[in-house]
C-alpha cells in the first residue's frame, strides 16, 4: 500500500494533543502525519477539497463540529470526520462519581493498550475538595478555632497549588485578604485545576480512542487495501 498523508491542524492549547497523536501514527510505516497550528495552517496552504486534514480543538473543530454529525460524544468528547476532513474537540461535562469512574475506567484501559502512562490519572483534586467541604461542615456555627481552619486550609490549598499549578501574585496576595477571601480565591484556582486536568484526559482519551477506531476509516485504508487486494486476484 501506498504511503498515505494526512494533516492536523490543532490550537494553539492543543499542540501537546497533536504530538501524542503523531508519536501513535509513527507506529504505522504506511501513515504519514503533518502538524500545523490552525493559524499557521490557514495562513500558508490553500486547503484542497481531497486532501486529508484532522482539526484538534475547539477553534480549528469549529465549523465541522456545527454542520456534521459526531461519530462519538461523549464525556464532553467530541470527534467525527466527513469526506476528508475529521474533527476532535471537548466541552465541559456535568461530571458525577458514575461517569467519572467510568471514564476513567475506560482512558487508563486504552492507555495500557497502548504502553502510555497510566499513573498521573486520578481524582486527587476532587478528593481534595470533598475533604475541604467535609472541614467547613464540621466547623458550621463555630466561631471558635476558625483560625485553626483557616491556617490548615490555606496550608493545604496552597501546597495543593504550588504542586499543580504556577500560582499567581494574585494567589499569593490573597494570603493577607483573611479567610473568607483566601477561602474563595482558593476554591476558584482548585476548581480551574480540576477543570485542566480532566479536559488534558479527555482530550488524551479523544486522540488514542480516535487512533484506534477510526483512523483507518477516515483515511479509507481498508478500502484501498480491498482495492488492491482484488486487483491483485483479477490480474
Amino acid at each position: 500500500m501506498n504511503e498515505i498523508t494526512f494533516v492536523t491542524s490543532y490550537d494553539n492549547d492543543c499542540g501537546d494533543y497533536a504530538d501524542t497523536l503523531m508519536t501513535l501514527v509513527s507506529n504505522d510505516k504506511y501513515l504519514c502525519n503533518i502538524t500545523r497550528r490552525n493559524e499557521e495552517f490557514k495562513k500558508d496552504r490553500s486547503i484542497v477539497s481531497g486532501e486529508y486534514v484532522l482539526t484538534i480543538g475547539n477553534q480549528a473543530s469549529k465549523n465541522n463540529l456545527q454542520n456534521f454529525k459526531d461519530k462519538y460524544n461523549n464525556f464532553g468528547i467530541h470527534f467525527g470526520y466527513h469526506g476528508t476532513k475529521a474533527w476532535i474537540c471537548c466541552e465541559n461535562f456535568k461530571w458525577d462519581k458514575e461517569s467519572l469512574f467510568k471514564f476513567h475506567s475506560e482512558l487508563i484501559s486504552v492507555l495500557d493498550e497502548f504502553g502510555m502512562k497510566t499513573d498521573n490519572i486520578d481524582d486527587r483534586v476532587k478528593e481534595f475538595l470533598e475533604n475541604k467541604k467535609k472541614n467547613l461542615n464540621s466547623y458550621n456555627g463555630k466561631k471558635a478555632q476558625k483560625g485553626d481552619l483557616a491556617k490548615t486550609f490555606q496550608n493545604e490549598a496552597y501546597e495543593v497549588l504550588m504542586t499543580n499549578i504556577a500560582v499567581t501574585s494574585t494567589l499569593q496576595q490573597s494570603i493577607g485578604l483573611g479567610f473568607w477571601g483566601f477561602l474563595h480565591l482558593a476554591k476558584w484556582f482548585v476548581g480551574l485545576l480540576e477543570k485542566s486536568e480532566l479536559r488534558k484526559q479527555q482530550y488524551k482519551y479523544a486522540i488514542v480512542l480516535f487512533y484506534k477506531r477510526y483512523i483507518h476509516e477516515f483515511l479509507k485504508i481498508d478500502e484501498m487495501n480491498d482495492k488492491e487486494t482484488s486487483e491483485k486476484m483479477d490480474f
